[in-house]
């Protein structure tokens, strides 16, 4: 049986939803990504100034998506729209729109080189509108979530914002947040991340009843040190609905207190909050306080838009949506709309890479499958034609095609860099023609790879003892020699290793300028820039080792940011010149301090990098990225019009 709902309540609970993601999004910005309990008062939830925010900024621009694209969008047509609308490109946004340049589209976009944002805040927090759009059908919403989250995040995201935009469409028949989440744990999958993250908060929520010991308990099963983790910000959004009831500011207060990505936590919970209970309900000094427009930072039609029309137009489309696709509401005393036709069907070719590696490799063939879907009555017989930079070779670039009616076929090719090249751009994009029989073009698409880059590797260097601590070993000298294990206070250096990171364990100064063949260094290949000690060498423990690697931009580019992740000592060289060094050992131990500026000289350029770990493991990474992109177009902020060179 149809759930009904009268359009002046499917309204105004899109309105309160709006509103309530709006003043949460508000009174979380200041406490965002402060990971500590800070007890919080009513009285000093309101900020002094009011931000722009990524929470709702991104529906905003998925709504104009909706508005222009149509109501059933594929999760390539928003990755596009988003590059043209959107200019969020910081995190796991500027990985995404990276690899959507590279030819790389959903949903390996959101996997692709993202292991440290994929698990991130970004899509659950952007999960509403799917569910305001779909009242009533959960199934259906939580199909757009999907569409939506592939973009730029991995499993865990993805599926927490599949459980909210469910519970976002059914929050228009719900008044009680702990009922809406029982409803929406009996609708998605059994091994949905969120239905098992809800039954988990529930229990903590039920056993502990101090605020702090509360916050400690989820701190310990749910807490990352990644402030934006979408797993534990989640339990606190949830934690916050389950004990704050009908009480709007106190849902807030629990929220600002317990601290991560405090605005999204805030504006989820606001978000589902205003959803179930209506406009009206919410606090009226805040919301007077707020103003009545959107404070929205992409450069689109409704950046300024009062939050009344923001909520008329979603309920527009979820009208339009309720008569095409959603079987699962009736809205009744609702104005008219027009309903545009669904897409006619196309031809369409997906992209997936052996391993899940979209990389051109140096000395080995990339194969990439091709999977053409034919979505017509009538069976198809023509080719499939394939062209590449100069610097590719295609085994073969022409296959005919034949596809049944209404099926699917494929088409694998294999890739290799030609033998002549010294000098390896980072991007490669293929064009890919289908055509028919007669000739007629039917399809014109792309893809494309990631260049591996090539580093010399020196090393592994290493101390035998503590040579910080003795000058002499005292396990081989004039006098003595024997097992350490004999001299039970230096009875560790058996299993130990010792390094000193300042130290040149070669020609550091020869090294800045070129190659040492004496210390025999190899050659290690890495598809992106990032390393870990098994990726160099299976030597397990304490060591040292240089990194080599020349690059070449195309023209000069200047105020390019450095940046840098690293867990262990470094020093970073670049043309012989030291730009940026750390001597801790943390997680990311470069941050303070910024990123340093380089120019990239258009000529071939030298880098050099030390790391120096106590630990038998080490991390390192780091990116090249240029300014802020403008706001009518959003471009990918890392730079990548380079070539390395092939050792």
């Amino acid at each position: 049986m149809k759930k009904t709902i009268d359009y002046a309540t499917y309204l105004d609970r899109i309105l309160g939803g709006w509103i309530g993601k709006s003043l949460g999004g508000i009174v979380g910005a200041p406490y965002e990504c402060h990971k500590q309990f800070n007890k919080a008062e009513y009285d000093n939830l309101w900020p002094a100034k009011l931000y722009p925010n990524d929470d709702l900024d991104i529906q905003v621009v998925w709504l104009e998506a909706l508005q222009k694209i149509g109501i059933r969008p594929s999760s390539r047509q928003l990755a596009e729209f988003w590059q043209k609308n959107c200019f969020y490109v910081c995190c796991e946004y500027g990985v995404f729109i990276d690899n959507i340049e590279h030819g790389i589209y959903p949903p390996l976009s959101g996997l692709w080189d993202n292991d440290f944002f994929k698990h991130s805040e970004g899509c659950p927090i952007r999960s509403e509108i799917w569910g305001f759009i779909s009242p009533g059908n959960p199934q259906l919403a939580m199909e757009y979530a999907a569409k939506d989250g592939c973009l730029d995040h991995g499993k865990i995201s993805i599926e927490l914002e599949q459980f909210l935009a469910a519970a976002a469409s059914l929050a228009f028949f719900e008044n009680d947040p702990v009922e809406l989440f029982e409803k929406c744990c009996a609708v998605v999958p059994a091994d949905n991340i969120g239905r098992q993250l809800y039954f988990g908060v529930r229990e903590l929520c039920e056993k502990y009843q101090d605020e702090k010991e509360l916050w400690l308990q989820i701190v310990r099963r749910y807490g990352v040190s990644d402030s934006t983790n979408a797993l534990i910000n989640n339990a606190f959004a949830m934690m916050a609905l389950f004990r704050g009831g009908n009480d709007f500011k106190e849902i807030m207060r629990l929220c600002v207190q317990i601290g991560w990505d405090v605005d999204c936590s805030c504006a989820t919970a606001g978000a589902l909050w205003g959803a179930l209970h209506g406009s009206k309900a919410l606090p009226q000094d805040w919301c007077d306080r707020m103003g009545k427009t959107l404070v929205c930072a992409c450069d689109i039609d409704h950046k300024n838009a009062p939050l009344t029309d923001f909520a008329a137009e979603t309920a527009a489309i979820g009208l339009e949506v309720a008569q095409v696709l959603n079987k699962e509401v009736l809205i009744t005393d609702a104005p008219e709309i027009t309903v545009r036709p669904l897409p006619e069907p196309a031809f369409e070719i997906t992209y997936s890479y052996g391993n899940n590696e979209p990389v051109l490799w140096t000395n080995k063939e990339t194969v990439v499958t091709l999977e053409i879907t034919n979505p017509f009555a009538e069976p198809f017989c023509g080719t499939l034609e394939i062209s590449g930079p100069a610097w590719t070779c295609l085994e073969k670039s022409d296959f005919a095609v034949e596809i049944p009616a209404g099926t699917s076929a494929c088409v694998q090719i294999h890739i290799r860099l030609a033998d002549d090249v010294s000098m390896i751009p980072e991007k490669s994009l293929f064009s890919t023609v289908l055509k028919k029989a007669d000739k007629t073009t039917v399809l014109e698409d792309t893809f494309g790879l990631h260049s591996a880059a090539q580093y010399l590797v020196y090393g592994p260097y290493w101390d035998m003892w503590d040579k910080d601590a003795l000058e002499i070993c005292p396990y081989q000298n004039d006098e003595l020699t024997c097992n350490p294990g004999n001299l039970p206070q230096y009875s560790c250096d058996a299993v130990n290793c010792h390094i000193r990171p300042k130290f040149a364990y070669l020609d550091e100064k020869a090294l800045l300028e070129g190659e040492l063949p004496g210390e025999w260094p190899f050659v290690v290949e890495k598809a992106v820039d990032k390393f870990s000690r098994s990726d160099l060498y299976s030597f397990d423990g304490a060591s040292c080792c240089y990194l080599v690697r020349e690059f070449q931009s195309d023209g000069v580019i200047e105020d390019v940011s450095f940046s840098f992740f690293a867990d262990c000592p470094f020093e970073c060289y670049l043309d012989g010149k030291l730009i940026k060094s750390a001597e801790i050992h943390s997680k990311m131990n470069s941050l303070y301090g910024g990123s340093p500026q380089v120019t990239l000289t258009g000529k071939k350029q030298r880098l050099v990098i030390k790391l120096a770990s106590r630990l038998d493991e080490f991390h390192f990474k780091f990116s090249f990225f240029k300014g802020i992109p403008g706001f009518k177009e959003a471009h990918s902020p890392y730079v990548r019009n380079v070539a390395f060179k092939r050792y």
